[in-house]
């Protein structure tokens, strides 16, 4: 089991949310195409629109 706080989770969720590319990047390794980074941050905000 992973330790956290509510903080420190709401504030990893907000930088994946403002840089999905980014965390696609941490995560794998790999690089988003630059023309496809707003297409991915696009995808990302459609399909995870939550309430807090």
């Amino acid at each position: 089991m992973i330790s956290t706080d509510y903080q420190k989770f709401l504030k990893k969720r907000s930088d994946f949310q403002n840089d999905p590319a980014g965390a696609y990047f941490v995560a794998t390794g790999r690089q988003v195409p630059k023309d496809d980074v707003e297409r991915v941050t696009k995808l990302h905000r459609k399909y995870n629109n939550h309430l807090d």
